[in-house]
């Protein structure tokens, strides 16, 4: 991947995890908790289950992009490689349908 389309990956995927962070911590507020400032969706996923929200399918299907809050920014942070575009696409997927999942939630 050239230079300038690994840049964009990488804001791609800070991007995509900054979605799944603060959907779940929409969820989280949904379930009448107030909600920590963590970057970590495993945790924010257990918290969002903690509310009675059934949302354990889709929260987990994103919780793997975590690190992509640091990585990303800070390509030297560790001995992570990049995502590749594939996985910044399938994550992409896991966060439309999460997001779809809040919007109902939050409509009911």
């Amino acid at each position: 991947m050239p230079i300038g389309g690994e840049r964009l990956a990488n804001i791609a995927a800070f991007h995509c995890q900054q979605a799944a962070e603060k959907l779940l911590k929409a969820l989280i507020t949904v379930g009448g908790v107030e909600p920590p400032h963590v970057h970590d969706l495993s945790e924010l996923t257990e918290l969002a289950v903690q509310g009675k929200l059934d949302v354990r399918p889709l929260a987990t299907d994103v919780e793997s992009i975590s690190s992509w809050a640091v990585l990303t920014r800070y390509p030297s942070h560790g001995d992570t490689p990049p995502p590749t575009v594939m996985e910044i696409s399938e994550a992409l997927s896991s966060v439309k349908r999460l997001r779809t999942f809040a919007a109902e939630m939050a409509a009911n």
